[in-house]
């Protein structure tokens, strides 16, 4: 879990910019990024997920292709002039034109929508719901940036970007990078001297290395986790008491960067740690995950705030282990992903 990360943020070939660059729009239309948030924005009151007004919803694939009411189509992949979403939303008739309400598309919006049914109408998927793959890295122009796989990666989007990178870091700068990076710390000056004057080939992979064995290590980036886990040792509201031995599932958190503990035993043990066959005191601290969330001692309405409580941790839950905002499904089917209502309440029996 952990050696990955000092990988990638220690990099002696810095890919920054030098100098102000434009950076080309994507040849592409990128239907998540970028044509998602609009038709949401604009369309979804009249033909989303609730209403499919004429026949026609933009909420799923199959519905927004499919033939409307009227006998027509709103999209055509790779024909914009048989795609009524087009027509609708470029004209001056105010009677015809989409939304009929609200503010108009804007002229930048009608181009993406228009150039992406001209490019086919790729309809992207959440990227959380694509299988995992193990791609082939690119051969770059620069032959230093194929030694290392996730160099070649990096070169070829900045390249098809037209940026270049910077010239490697001087030795200083990179004793400093891998310091603040890897333990948050400055190095002493003894130690900046130390890296300076060692002309080992191997000298900053050793130095990466007493880096990532120093107890800074976890404490540094295990904060990142407490953060996306909203730990936080007091329960908030008007008395904010603090939550007793919070600090014991925080030094779990350290331990585990710096025991570079598999990221899916990691997982296990907060989500149920007291399930596992073999339970420890170890992992039953990996729960007080559970406990982390904001607490009302004296709610006006205990009910309400017990179903409050769960929805933070469905919430939590969601955005840290699948980067989903499941909360969404809450009061009703989710707007953008395909998570039903029934699947929260679903998750929500298992907490």
């Amino acid at each position: 879990m952990c050696g990955a990360i000092g990988e990638l943020v220690t990099r002696s070939d810095a890919a920054e910019v030098a100098g102000a660059q434009e950076t080309p729009p994507p040849a592409t239309v990128d239907f998540t990024k970028q044509v998602q948030p609009i038709l949401a924005k604009r369309c979804f009151a009249c033909h989303g997920p609730d209403k499919a007004e004429g026949g026609i919803s933009f909420a799923e694939q199959e519905s927004a292709f499919a033939e409307a009411e009227s006998g027509e189509f709103a999209i055509v992949p790779g024909d914009i002039d048989a795609s009524m979403l087009v027509a609708r939303i470029t004209t001056d008739d105010e009677f015809e034109r989409m939304p009929p309400e609200g503010d108009p598309v804007t002229a930048a919006e009608a181009e993406l929508l228009t150039r992406w049914i001209d490019e086919g109408a790729a309809w992207g998927k959440h990227f959380a719901f694509e299988p995992m793959g193990n791609p082939e890295p690119p051969q770059v122009a620069d032959p230093l940036w194929n030694e290392n796989p996730i160099d070649a990666f990096l070169y070829k989007s900045l390249d098809d970007a037209g940026l270049k990178p910077n010239a490697s870091a001087d030795r200083r700068t990179l004793v400093r990078r891998a310091y603040y990076d890897l333990t948050g710390l400055p190095p002493s000056p003894a130690a900046v001297d130390a890296f300076i004057n060692d002309d080992a080939p191997d000298a900053f992979a050793n130095l990466v290395d007493q880096l990532l064995q120093s107890p800074h290590y976890g404490e540094r980036w295990g904060r990142h986790w407490l953060d996306l886990v909203r730990y936080a040792e007091t329960n908030s509201f008007e008395r904010d008491n603090p939550k007793q031995n919070a600090w014991k599932y925080r030094d779990y958190v350290i331990k585990s960067f710096n025991d570079d503990k598999p990221y899916d035993q990691f997982v296990r043990e907060q989500l149920a740690g007291d399930e596992l066959d073999t339970v420890t005191t170890e992992t039953l601290t990996a729960t007080g995950y559970y406990r982390l969330g904001i607490w009302d001692d004296e709610p006006a309405d205990p009910v309400q705030a017990r179903f409050d409580e769960m929805d933070d941790l469905i919430t939590t839950t969601g955005q840290a282990f699948l980067g989903l905002t499941i909360n969404c499904a809450r009061c009703h089917d989710h707007k953008i992903d395909p998570i039903p209502q029934s699947d929260y309440y679903s998750m929500l029996s298992f907490f």
